[in-house]
């Protein structure tokens, strides 16, 4: 499966329940910022939909892409960048009218 990968900072997500927050991964709070070194954060990737190779049997008894142990092919950002609203088309649209995009890519 292609992904791209995300920003460490997500670490320190928080889940927002009836009016309250508690951090998603509570073990990396203190563990993030200027004190954290990048060789001990993990590499969070998350799939961007470009790619999905699948075995059929597997998937048709699965019924779901994600089964582990589960690939994942790197895409550098923007070859990786999801396409699934509308505003996500026009970010699109803008990075190529802007020169942001390499043409190799676009």
């Amino acid at each position: 499966m292609s992904v791209t990968q995300l920003d460490s900072s997500f670490l320190a997500a928080h889940v927002a329940r009836d009016g309250f927050m508690e951090p998603l991964h509570p073990e990396w709070l203190g563990r993030l910022g200027a004190r954290a070194k990048k060789e001990e954060l993990p590499t969070l990737v998350k799939a961007n939909g470009a790619v999905v190779v699948a075995d059929v049997k597997r998937l048709r008894a699965e019924r779901n892409y994600y089964v582990y142990p589960l690939a994942c092919y790197s895409m550098p950002w923007p070859a990786g960048l999801d396409i699934d609203t509308e505003e996500d088309l026009k970010h699109a649209e803008y990075l190529l009218e802007s020169g942001r995009v390499p043409q190799a890519v676009a």
